[in-house]
């Protein structure tokens, strides 16, 4: 019996697929849509001040490093809407078009495969690529 596709699969597999430096926020949606509500306020803030002049500064436990600042960084929303026995597709979106896409859809409160689509810059199919990584190692 195969096991079901979770979040932490879609977080190992991002971890092998990604190739774009940036910072992220990973969310995993089993489904059709996810409603913006699930995206953490102050992670999107995070991301804009880092993405912008202003900037982030964060101090961390002293691994690998104590601190870093970071501004004009490349910040990306990147979803994935996963329905079983169909292809895992993978939305990059920026985080200014995701907060266009908020409130551009505030009405609807959901972010749609279609509206990812939309408003993403890059995707990318996770089963193609492994496909493709699989058939280039025979």
């Amino acid at each position: 019996m195969k096991e079901e596709y979770t979040e932490e699969d879609f977080k190992e597999e991002f971890s092998q697929h990604n190739l774009d430096a940036g910072l992220f926020i990973l969310k995993f949606c089993k489904g059709t849509s996810i409603p913006f509500s699930e995206f953490d306020q102050k992670q999107v803030a995070a991301l804009t001040s880092a993405a912008g002049g202003y900037g982030l500064y964060q101090e961390l436990d002293g691994k690998p490093f104590d601190s870093f600042f970071l501004k004009h960084q490349k910040a990306y929303v990147v979803v994935m809407f996963y329905v079983p026995g169909k292809q895992k597709m993978v939305y990059y979106i920026e985080v200014e078009d995701f907060l266009s896409m908020q409130e551009d859809n505030e009405r609807e409160q959901f972010m749609t495969e279609r509206l990812a689509e939309d408003y993403s810059y890059q995707r990318e199919n996770y089963f193609e690529t492994r496909r493709k990584k699989w058939t280039a190692q025979i």
